[in-house]
């Protein structure tokens, strides 16, 4: 007898006429479901490509996590880009979207899905929960502790690439909660090292409002200490410099963060100064950020601006404008000054009245 005589016998006696017709009616049962299953997703992929998604967006956060503050851990440093415009072409709105969706009728459209999942606690914030108000938003926020995981800092970041027009909100509320947003992960425990970097893309995007465009100004200058890569402080500086020349108050909040950078950063004190001089003497620069220039420009003793000055008060009509040239006066000016102070002092304006006040104190104190 052969050797597998016993088995194959044994096989046999089991393979019976009711057991083929049980086994086959199985087959052709799960044939007919996997062919069923091939034909809804063909007809609708959402569910498939939602679950691919979903299993690379898990990937993608998982990398993530090496680039952003891990939550109780110290951070991880982030290679650095290689020029401003790989900044700007890499920190984008595109740094979250990946893949195209299908709408409804199961066709592709160009809507693309974030590559970055919103956990619950910046959902109210970024406005995709159930209540889209502004308080109730801005509550949330300063809820934000000081210890955020990489994937909380990667949805705030995404909400901030958020624009006018894609909100519910007026655009002043729309930017307070931005600026509240942004706010939060400058004081994070462990500073996200590519928050400037978004930063510096989105201000030299201008599809942004001016409003978010000046924040963004401001945030980069409270960043720019935190920041330890030479290249990129560099480029952060750069920025300073260039939206002395934007539009709006841009000037102004980049005149600001420059002085108050200016020395041990590696910013030009005279730079600085010049800079200053120069908004102030500019006729096409408004009054509102001429008033910061000429405060600055007296900060760093810059020796052109207390004639501009002493000019102003004489010629110019904007109340407030008139008050910051009385105050580089009084902090530059000399005893020949004192006779138009004291003649202010009998000024219809109280404003005035009191400005000249404090700039002669300044004077005598000085000659003292």
């Amino acid at each position: 007898m052969k050797p597998f005589d016993n088995i194959t016998k044994s096989m046999r006696a089991k393979i019976t006429p009711r057991r083929v017709v049980i086994f086959s009616l199985l087959f052709f049962a799960a044939l007919g479901a996997g062919l069923f299953g091939l034909y809804k997703i063909i007809r609708n992929p959402k569910p498939l490509l939602t679950a691919i998604n979903k299993y690379e967006s898990g990937r993608r956060n998982s990398r993530a996590k090496n680039t952003q503050t891990p939550r109780s851990s110290e951070p991880v440093s982030v290679p650095s880009p290689a020029g401003l415009e790989k900044i700007k072409a890499e920190y984008t709105r595109d740094f979250f979207y990946q893949y195209e969706i299908p709408d409804t009728d199961g066709y592709l459209h160009p809507r693309i899905s974030p590559a970055v999942e919103i956990p619950e606690t910046v959902k109210m914030i970024a406005g995709i929960d159930r209540e889209k108000g502004y308080i109730a938003r801005l509550n949330a926020v300063h809820s934000l502790g000081d210890s955020l995981s990489g994937q909380e800092i990667n949805a705030l970041l995404y909400f901030l690439h958020k624009k006018a027009g894609e909100d519910v909100l007026p655009l002043l509320e729309f930017d307070a909660i931005k600026n509240d947003a942004a706010g939060a992960l400058l004081n994070q425990k462990y500073f996200p090292s590519v928050f400037p970097l978004h930063l510096i893309a989105m201000f030299y995007d201008k599809s942004f409002d001016n409003v978010w465009r000046d924040y963004c100004v401001q945030f980069l200058s409270q960043c720019y200490p935190k920041m330890t890569d030479p290249e990129e402080r560099e480029i952060a500086k750069n920025l300073f410099f260039a939206a002395l020349d934007d539009e709006d108050g841009i000037p102004g909040a980049a005149l600001i963060a420059l002085a108050g950078l200016a020395g041990n950063t590696g910013v030009d004190r005279q730079k600085v100064s010049d800079a200053a001089y120069k908004l102030s003497a500019d006729p096409a620069v408004p009054d509102a950020i001429k008033i910061t220039a000429l405060q600055i420009a007296a900060k760093f003793k810059n020796p052109q601006v207390l004639p501009m000055a002493r000019g102003l008060i004489g010629e110019s009509k904007n109340v407030p404008l008139k008050i910051s040239a009385i105050a580089v006066v009084g902090a530059m000016g000399d005893s020949s000054d004192r006779k138009v102070l004291n003649a202010l002092l009998k000024n219809g304006d109280i404003r005035l009245r009191a400005a000249s006040k404090a700039a002669l104190g300044k004077l005598n104190k000085s000659a003292n």
